[in-house]
């Protein structure tokens, strides 16, 4: 069982319980819902097919199997599935648009891509297979 707080966002984890049980999931943000939402407690998540987070859903975080993996293992376990080593929130620097954050990340291998934040340049989408970020932190 996963507490929202410790689920990273980018990060892939499979449901152990409920309507989409045994599916691998994609975290899109581990804040939860207000309680006045009709999706109370609830934190958004992408359903993940043949390797590419598709469809946006919002489940409860305790239906989430984290295998009691730390937040550092857990974030570590998700730069290497991912391949790149980028993750959400992370300061990056590149040639032409100089320093920016990770906004978004998605698919995976030479389908992998970037939504970066440039503060001069604005937002990005950028293939990780050309594009040349080197992280910052």
């Amino acid at each position: 069982m996963a507490a929202a707080a410790t689920l990273i966002p980018g990060a892939r984890y499979p449901v152990r319980a409920g309507e989409f049980e045994g599916q691998l999931i994609e975290i899109v943000s581990n804040v939860t819902e207000p309680d006045d939402s009709p999706l109370r407690r609830r934190i958004p998540v992408r359903i993940v097919r043949n390797g590419v987070a598709e469809e946006q859903v919002y489940i409860l975080p305790r239906l989430i199997h984290d295998g009691n993996l730390t937040p550092k293992r857990m974030a570590e376990q998700a730069a290497r599935d991912a391949g790149h080593g980028l993750r959400v929130g992370m300061g990056v620097f590149h040639n032409k648009f100089g320093e920016g954050v990770v906004v978004t990340l998605e698919g995976q291998g030479p389908d992998a891509r970037a939504q970066v934040h440039f503060g001069r340049h604005g937002s990005k989408w950028l293939a990780l297979s050309v594009a040349k970020l080197t992280p910052t932190e």
